[in-house]
């Protein structure tokens, strides 16, 4: 069975969680070898940051059901739209595009910093990851998901 966007988000939470410890680690390391590890600790600053908003935001999720979702307003009406193809760059930026059957663009995102602003970005454009059909590829590889309703 294919994984769903939130177990793979829960995946990347629990791994950005464990390569911090291993980044606190070997800073640790660094230090006591007397190495300057200034650049280092103001990066891991800024992961630790990224990881806690990531975090926040599935807890956030579990305390409520449809979180992220207002059922007030219909989903945008795309017309023959076939996927919605989610994909993180080189970079670690991430973008949504939605295409028809013809492999016409219908709509695209701008670069965001994670996965999970994609999904959130792409939710307030339409796309229900229980109703359509989308793909996410990263580092090389491509997943896709059908439907579930």
């Amino acid at each position: 069975m294919a994984e769903t966007m939130l177990e793979m988000f829960r995946r990347h939470v629990t791994e950005s969680e464990r390569m911090l410890a291993e980044q606190e680690q070997l800073i640790e390391r660094l230090r006591s070898e007397g190495a300057d590890t200034a650049v280092a600790e103001r990066e891991l600053t800024n992961c630790r940051k990224m990881t806690a908003e990531m975090r926040s935001h599935l807890l956030a999720h579990d305390r409520s059901t449809g979180a992220g979702e207002d059922a007030s307003e219909p989903p945008l009406d795309h017309g023959p739209l076939i996927y919605w193809e989610f994909r993180c760059d080189d970079d670690g930026a991430w973008t949504w595009r939605t295409v028809r059957t013809d492999g016409g663009i219908i709509s695209h995102s701008m670069s965001l910093p994670s996965m999970q602003r994609a999904v959130m970005d792409a939710k307030s454009n339409g796309f229900n990851v229980d109703a359509d059909h989308w793909s996410v590829t990263a580092h090389g590889r491509t997943s896709t998901f059908e439907p579930h309703i």
